[in-house]
């Protein structure tokens, strides 16, 4: 059987090179943070912006149409930035929220067909912040309730 011209072992070979060399890449950062984070807090800047002109010239290397140079900027950025303002706090943490939530509205929108729209990053952002908020306030509060009572009631 192929797949674009691929058989399908090396199209799953392929695949899963792509949903986890992202992850490779953090274990990378991770393992050399010592050496890497001075770099990355400092330079978090250049990060954002080569990742802005990427995204409007929309030079990359695409694998299976999978923008790895974008997706490798996107991760230098954030992470230098998040070392580099610590104490940026929003009030709940909502990371877990936006983990969980945020590629069901980056895959309606590619369903859509807003692969290059500014409009649709955004709400996407905001969408995904709402919903990840109010999960974090309704299901994460009401879960440590449940857990609280269960816990005293074993007391």
């Amino acid at each position: 059987m192929e797949h674009c011209g691929q058989s399908m072992s090396s199209y799953n070979s392929m695949f899963s090179f792509i949903d986890s060399w992202l992850f490779f890449a953090g274990v990378f950062i991770q393992r050399y943070k010592e050496r890497m984070l001075g770099h990355l807090i400092k330079f978090w800047w250049v990060y954002f912006t080569l990742y802005v002109i990427n995204v409007s010239v929309g030079m990359d290397i695409y694998v299976m149409k999978y923008p790895m140079i974008r997706c490798l900027l996107l991760t230098l950025f954030m992470i230098g930035f998040a070392y580099r303002y610590p104490m940026i706090h929003v009030g709940k943490d909502v990371s877990y929220g936006v983990y969980i939530y945020h590629m069901i509205f980056v895959n309606i929108a590619i369903a859509l067909g807003y692969t290059r729209s500014w409009m649709a990053f955004g709400i996407v952002i905001v969408v995904t912040w709402a919903v990840a908020y109010f999960s974090t306030i309704f299901v994460g509060e009401y879960s440590r309730r449940i857990k609280e009572r269960i816990l005293s009631a074993g007391r």
